[in-house]
């Protein structure tokens, strides 16, 4: 029987939304990503405006982004592996997005203020 199989495998297949409803954690952790990535799509274009519109040969916005994003990249690896031991204590959760968009906002700032940034171009 068909249906039957579809049911059972589909029960299977819910089992992952069930815990994404019943998960604040993962909750945020997945709206963080997906701000996260919507982010990175804008950066990119705001890269090449900011190349453009200075006039900077091939390699200069890499001799100034780098330390910035380096930092930002530290931070996501201390983080991805400090994370694993945090989401065992659910008090360190909140701590931890706390922590994750605090530094990842400081460090778009000081990417979007700094005399190569969005701002600086305005």
């Amino acid at each position: 029987d068909v249906s039957g199989l579809f049911k059972g495998r589909f029960k299977d297949l819910a089992s992952p939304f069930t815990l994404l409803q019943t998960s604040t954690f993962l909750q945020l952790r997945l709206a963080q990503m997906l701000l996260l990535q919507l982010g990175n799509g804008w950066e990119s274009i705001q890269d090449s405006f900011m190349i453009s519109g200075l006039g900077w040969g091939p390699g200069d916005w890499d001799l100034v982004n780098v330390p910035i994003s380096s930092f930002r990249e530290v931070w996501g690896m201390v983080t991805s592996g400090v994370m694993v031991q945090w989401v065992a204590d659910p008090a360190n959760r909140y701590w931890y997005i706390q922590a994750s968009v605090a530094f990842g906002s400081a460090m778009m700032l000081v990417q979007n203020f700094a005399p190569f940034g969005a701002v600086f171009m305005l």
